[in-house]
């Protein structure tokens, strides 16, 4: 099959899967519904500051069409009102109420401070081919503060926003402008541990889905540090290896209601859809614009989701109450929390250009476990046009040949006590039937010798899976004696992958343990 054969058969595919799924008709839809940062060497991105790193100059890659800065913005000095620091539980491990405004440090998070939170973008559509690497298109926002928007790219489409008439505190707003597919999903850097016994997942979230054809929001948990979960099905996205997801996707709500649409375990990339123990789950009530408190009950053996109606002030809630409730079995007790905006494909069913999320007052309770050392690579930041609109690549490409000239760069790497490194990374590889298990991806740190990845068995069993466009998550262990103190090159090259479609690499992650 010739080059341009193979995209239109695997466009043709992913459109028919995209047109079956419906809210009418009788077609298929959803179910019932720190970041020390680094830079690309030479190219005058800059690197960042945050833990295990020194303090370097300002990240944010130049990408947004607008001009979101960090201060001077009109964000209220301190916030107001002032939020609950514990985000409304006991024990709390970890709380962000956004209150503190835009960080002063940027990375792929935008506004988001570096060192708290890895952002990862992903558009399984537009991976490879033509113009793209990881193609992210424009979103246009609705108010958020003074000096931003109306139209964004990232990483200004990760926003801190102003108090509102309906939500009455500062907020984060994410904008996914990536279409057919795509999602911005966000990691706190800190590990929430949940061994014996049953933690609290908190946040307050403008759970509004209008169609199921255009976007909604869902919480993670990945044992690994995984950039961008997600799932096959109507999705075509990358899997994680070990997690609980929670898509709030439900659609047989009608136009003001939502729930939990699917609650998916993965063990060793395996799917297991759990299913409400009292039939359909029970709607909750949304407004667009307005939020919904949300709190998520799990232990190993037991799922229980709780969410009130929308605030109309986003600052008082009602008592939220169990829509949903199964028994799982999770293969991990410690993992990462990722709250993720998805992007169906809102141009494709005649909405707007982006999904818009709003998200306040995230956390979840103790034990209080420290970060690991982590530094992250910005996003290539790459200007591109597809079908006449103006764009960014965020990831980089790959082939047979070291990539990219000049090499990646992590910049002051702190080895002490350091017992486990991890590469975390979203990849695309081709997969129109190859030999999976001799697909080979190769790394290399400050010029050494490269050091042959191919996919695992599990990795191979994810990317043949049905549905699946070739995107992946990977969580790749590096040998310490790889890398060095300061300032650390990476360069990546692939054997046994087809270029056709060329291989691809985005939001880049360097994660060090010191236990």
């Amino acid at each position: 099959m010739g080059d341009s054969n193979k995209l239109l058969f695997v466009l043709a595919i992913a459109t028919l899967a995209a047109c079956q799924k419906t809210d009418g008709g009788g077609a298929t839809g959803p179910q019932g519904g720190s970041a020390g940062a680094g830079a690309a060497a030479g190219t005058g991105a800059a690197a960042g500051t945050g833990t295990g790193a020194t303090a370097g100059a300002d990240a944010s890659g130049g990408g947004g069409m607008s001009s979101a800065g960090t201060g001077g913005t009109g964000m209220p000095a301190g916030g107001a009102p002032p939020q609950d620091s514990a985000c409304g539980i006991g024990n709390t491990a970890f709380c962000a109420t956004f209150e503190e405004g835009p960080s002063s440090v940027r990375g792929r998070g935008g506004d988001l401070d570096p060192e708290l939170f890895s952002a990862g973008r992903i558009a399984p559509q537009s991976m490879s081919g033509g113009e793209m690497t990881v193609w992210v298109g424009p979103a246009t926002i609705p108010s958020c503060r003074t000096g931003v928007g109306p139209t964004v790219l990232p990483p200004d489409d990760t926003l801190i926003c102003t108090p509102t008439a309906t939500i009455g505190s500062s907020h984060l707003m994410t904008a996914v402008g990536s279409q057919n597919y795509g999602l911005n999903s966000y990691r706190i850097r800190q590990p929430f541990d949940f061994a014996n016994r049953t933690g609290t997942i908190a946040l307050d979230v403008d759970a509004t889905m209008l169609d199921g054809l255009y976007g909604w929001a869902s919480v993670e948990v990945t044992e690994d540090p995984d950039p961008t979960p997600s799932f096959t099905s109507y999705e075509y996205g990358p899997l994680p290896r070990n997690a609980l997801e929670v898509q709030f996707d439900f659609d047989r709500c009608g136009d003001n209601g939502v729930s939990v649409g699917r609650a998916l375990v993965f063990r060793n990339y395996a799917l297991t859809q759990l299913e409400n123990s009292d039939g359909d789950p029970e709607c909750f009530a949304t407004q667009l614009g307005r939020l919904n408190r949300v709190r998520i009950r799990m232990s190993q053996t037991r799922l229980e989701v709780l969410a009130s109606d929308f605030s109309s002030d986003g600052l008082t809630f009602s008592e939220p109450r169990v829509v949903f409730a199964a028994d799982m079995s999770l293969p991990f007790t410690r993992g990462f929390v990722h709250f993720t905006a998805h992007n169906h494909a809102t141009l494709k069913y005649g909405y707007e250009d982006a999904w818009i999320v709003r998200w306040d007052n995230i956390g979840f309770d103790g034990p209080k476990i420290a970060r690991a050392r982590e530094y992250e690579v910005p996003d290539s930041m790459e200007a591109a046009t597809v079908t006449d609109t103006r764009g960014v690549n965020v990831g980089y490409q790959l082939g047979e040949n070291p990539r990219p000239a000049p090499p990646l760069v992590f910049e002051g790497v702190d080895l002490s006590g350091v017992t486990k490194a991890t590469l975390s990374l979203s990849s695309y590889y081709l997969n129109q039937g190859g030999n999976y298990g001799q697909y080979t991806l190769r790394y290399r740190f400050n010029g050494g010798e490269f050091i042959d990845r191919p996919l695992n068995a599990g990795e191979v069993s994810a990317i043949s899976t049905m549905s699946q466009l070739g995107a992946m998550v990977q969580a790749i262990d590096v040998p310490l004696s790889a890398l060095q103190d300061g300032t650390n090159t990476l360069e990546f090259a692939t054997a046994n992958v087809p270029t056709s479609y060329p291989p691809a690499v985005a939001n880049i992650d360097l994660v060090l343990s010191t236990e």
